[in-house]
Formats: structure tokens, C-alpha cells, sequence
């Protein structure tokens, strides 16, 4: 079975935080055979549970400064499943959501077809969120959140994720190949430095010459560099029910967990390129593959065409519909990410000035 990994650090119970902990701990009222762990670096500890198959871990601030990687390494120490999911305490998932993830854990690693799966998310608005929450069938709702995606709306789906730290993979496994860096502190590059590890060694194809390229796109169709290889992994599952959602909250101007993205992004590349580099020379298996790269654009179209979604209208891995009102962003997000990610701020700037 699953031992579900949830780092979480929040400051007082009124944080929504602290509300989603909750929701996930009774969720798993649900699921006993499979196993909950959350490990908490809040100053307080209030979070608490009965069931046999709920962990809570209190590091009481043991890392000043909240680290999904660290916490996530912590957990999976104790973990008592052969298997680990890396979940979020912001995604939430349909009621058939783990019976199907079972399914593929048996069909693709059991088998030694796959050593991981990644699974892809879709980021609802406030709207969405709040229509999720109060939907009584939550995976005919993800059906039509899905489609409204495809549909280019953006209404109920603010964007799509196909590369996430929603992580299946053996633990032996997660150990053998050094679970997260602990060197990432606060928001970001943890969960790609562990992808790009996994890819190297689990590569489905050459990688291109742009490979190192870190540059963010709304639409997959997109899509550069590292971030373009990693989503084959990922894509076939947009179709399928092997699908969560991250619930919409509010994020504060000034979050010092948000403060070291550039100097994440900075180590995640230089991380990136050594690991290459020296495991190439030591061993030469890194990147073992003949097959071509990929093209990804046929994927998504021959995807698209065999799950019935054959009408030109179904744009949305491209670009907006024509009838979509584009909101811009409110002063404090686009302040918070000159800050924290000024690259990608201008970058932002200059394809919307010239679209």
C-alpha cells in the first residue's frame, strides 16, 4: 500500500492551511489501509488525530525556515508502506482517485514497466474551488473541470500542471536515488531537481539541445526546455482519472517561504547540470536511450483526437478560446513576483506587450 506524504506549516487554526490539514486527516477515514503522514514545522502544534492510520510529525521549527523537501525526506523515514505519494495539503482528489492509483501502481512498478509516476494537476480559481468543494460526485466534477480546460476557459481552471511533486514511486527507490535535496529552503526547485533525476535515469527519449532551459508557460503547447521533457511522463494521465485539483487560497504579499525562489532557480540549473556532468563521466548511464525526442505537440494532438476530443473548439493545451476575457492580475501578484521571480516578471511583460 501508500504512505501519503503532507508537509505543512502554518500559523495559528484560523490558517486555511490548518482547515485543509483537517480535511485531508478526515479523509482518510476513508482509506485505512493506506497511510497519512503529515509532518508539521509550525511553532504550534494543534493538529492532531485517532486514527491508526494518520502520523502526525511536530518538528516544533526544527527548520526556520519552511522546506518542503526537508519535511518531505523527514516523513518518508518513518513511513511504513513499501510506496510514497508526495501530496500537497492544498490538492484534493476524486473518490475513485486511489482505487485507480492503486491499479496503475500494480500495472506500471509492480511490473517494472515505470520506476515512477507523476500526476498531473489542475489549478481551479476561487470559483472552481468553491463549486469542487460543494460537488457531491467530485470526479464527474474534475470531468467537467477538465473539460473546461480543454475548452480554453478560464473560468473554473486557472491553469494546468503536468509537472508536480505528486510523486508515486517505490521507497527503496526514493532512497537509492537521494530522496529531495535538503540544499532547497522555502518555495521551489525541489521537486524539479528530483524530476530531473528521475528523467536521467528513466529517460523516454534523447533530450534536446534547450533541455536546460528554465522558463515557465501557461500553455503546455509551449512548453521549452526541462520543462517540456519532463510532462511526456505526465500527460497521458490528463485524460484518465488519475487527475487532482489544487484548491484556490489568497497568497500574502510578503511570505519570506516565497523570498528564495531566485536563488532556487539558480541552484536548481547549477544542480541540474552537475549531476549530469559528473554521473556522465563516473558511469556513462545516465541518458541511456536511442529513441528521438519526443514531439510533444503530436502527443497532446493524438491524445486529444483518441479521448474524443476531436473538435476544433478543444484548444485549450494552446491558448485561451476567442471568447475568454483575460482578468489581469491584481497589483499585489504582479509586485510579488517582480520580487520573487523577476525573470519570469519580464518575461511576462514582454510576451503580453507584444501578444
Amino acid at each position: 500500500m501508500i504512505s501519503f506524504i503532507v508537509p505543512v506549516y502554518y500559523e495559528s487554526e484560523k490558517s486555511y492551511i490548518f482547515t485543509r490539514a483537517l480535511r485531508l486527516i478526515n479523509k482518510f477515514k476513508k482509506y485505512p489501509h493506506h497511510e497519512l503522514i503529515i509532518v508539521n514545522s509550525s511553532k504550534i502544534n494543534n493538529l492532531n488525530s485517532t486514527l491508526i492510520n494518520v502520523k502526525i510529525i511536530n518538528l516544533d521549527n526544527k527548520y526556520k525556515l519552511f522546506s518542503p523537501a526537508q519535511l518531505r525526506n523527514e516523513a518518508s523515514k518513518i513511513a511504513i508502506h513499501d510506496y510514497l505519494f508526495f501530496l500537497d495539503v492544498d490538492l484534493d482528489f476524486s473518490n475513485i482517485f486511489i482505487k485507480v492509483l492503486e491499479k496503475e501502481l500494480i500495472e506500471q512498478l509492480e511490473s517494472n514497466k515505470k520506476n515512477f509516476l507523476m500526476i498531473p494537476c489542475l489549478y481551479l480559481s476561487d470559483k472552481g474551488t468553491n463549486i469542487f468543494k460543494k460537488s457531491e460526485n467530485k470526479q464527474a466534477m474534475i470531468e467537467k473541470l477538465r473539460e473546461s480546460l480543454l475548452l480554453g476557459e478560464n473560468t473554473l481552471v486557472l491553469r494546468l500542471a503536468l509537472n508536480t511533486s505528486s510523486i508515486l514511486l517505490k521507497k527503496d527507490y526514493f532512497f537509492e536515488i537521494g530522496m529531495f535535496s535538503d540544499d532547497f529552503k522555502g518555495h521551489g526547485g525541489e521537486d524539479f531537481e528530483l524530476l530531473h533525476r528521475l528523467a536521467t535515469l528513466n529517460p523516454h527519449s534523447k533530450k534536446e539541445d534547450d533541455y536546460y532551459i528554465d522558463e515557465v508557460n501557461q500553455f503546455p503547447y509551449e512548453y521549452k526546455g526541462f520543462r517540456k521533457y519532463l510532462i511526456v511522463y505526465s500527460l497521458p494521465y490528463l485524460f484518465t482519472n488519475l487527475l487532482v485539483v489544487h484548491l484556490w487560497h489568497s497568497r500574502p504579499l510578503f511570505n519570506k517561504f516565497y523570498f528564495n525562489r531566485i536563488k532556487n532557480e539558480t541552484l536548481l540549473l547549477d544542480k541540474m547540470k552537475k549531476f549530469d556532468e559528473l554521473n556522465y563521466f563516473k558511469n556513462n548511464v545516465l541518458w541511456n536511450v536511442e529513441k528521438d525526442f519526443i514531439d510533444v505537440k503530436l502527443m497532446m494532438n493524438v491524445l486529444l483526437k483518441e479521448n474524443g476530443y476531436i473538435d476544433e473548439k478543444f484548444i485549450g493545451l494552446k491558448r485561451y478560446s476567442n471568447k475568454v476575457i483575460i482578468v489581469k492580475n491584481p497589483i499585489g501578484n504582479k509586485i510579488r513576483k517582480l520580487i520573487t521571480r523577476p525573470r519570469q516578471f519580464f518575461i511576462d511583460m514582454i510576451k503580453n506587450r507584444y501578444k
